[in-house]
């Protein structure tokens, strides 16, 4: 009987140690998550004092890494949020705190904002790209695209304003027959959609993809998408792109 209950308590002992291995595996040791906290602590007491910031999360990256990914987030400001990436040994290998100072945080928040108000307006059988405002990179950006210099950290924002003014709206849709004729009535169809919801937008693109054959009618404006030389604008857009 003791060697059975010796048994056991050998096997359970085995297990136990043989859990405890697996989940330090992919979960992280408790040791290392309380080590990268302190790091990120010492970061932020060095790098950002004045500022009410804390950290909201510390992950393993993946499974058996030495790496980690902090969240860091403010209670005071919904634009001041960025990540860390921390190894057990104490060196911060990634650190994007760049995108609150350089306006990137803010975009995101109206971006996000926007693209509420874009998709439910349109219907379910296309295709709404994730970006339907482009940042400005460089003078060479499409007129519509957000300065992100322009944008001022935690300031509210019209997003209506934003939309007329910035809304680049690329849309896809699966269709058994592609046409120039097909592509202005989709477009047409899509700005009555979003007219009656009363959703601004600057641009839209409509790619139709068919068995064999698309069509991409380029970057139309709203003013553009009512004209009745809409077919001609959107082909000779298409021909552009082809011939490149």
């Amino acid at each position: 009987m003791r060697r059975f209950i010796g048994s056991l308590v050998g096997i359970g002992l085995i297990l136990y140690g043989s859990f405890t291995l697996l989940s330090h595996f992919l979960f992280g040791h408790p040791k290392d998550e309380q080590f990268v906290r302190q790091v990120a602590a010492t970061y932020l007491e060095d790098h950002h004092r004045d500022q009410s910031l804390e950290i909201t999360s510390a992950t393993m990256m993946m499974w058996g890494s030495d790496l980690y990914l902090l969240t860091i987030d403010s209670d005071s400001s919904m634009d001041t949020h960025f990540e860390l990436h921390i190894t057990t040994d104490g060196d911060i290998t990634f650190n994007n705190y760049a995108n609150v100072t350089s306006g990137m945080n803010t975009f995101d928040r109206i971006h996000d904002a926007y693209r509420q108000l874009v998709g439910p307006a349109l219907p379910e059988r296309v295709h709404l790209s994730d970006d339907v405002l482009i940042p400005k990179n460089g003078p060479d950006s499409p007129e519509e695209s957000l300065d992100l210099q322009s944008l001022r950290l935690d300031q509210d924002y019209d997003i209506q304003d934003i939309g007329a003014k910035h809304g680049s709206l690329f849309i896809s849709v699966d269709v058994p027959v592609v046409t120039v004729n097909r592509a202005a009535f989709l477009l047409r169809d899509l700005k009555r959609n979003l007219d009656a919801a009363g959703v601004p937008f600057r641009t839209m693109s409509v790619t139709l993809r068919g068995e064999e054959d698309w069509f991409y009618t380029g970057s139309v404006s709203r003013e553009a998408i009512d004209s009745p030389e809409l077919e001609q604008i959107i082909q000779r857009q298409h021909d552009e792109v082809i011939s490149q």
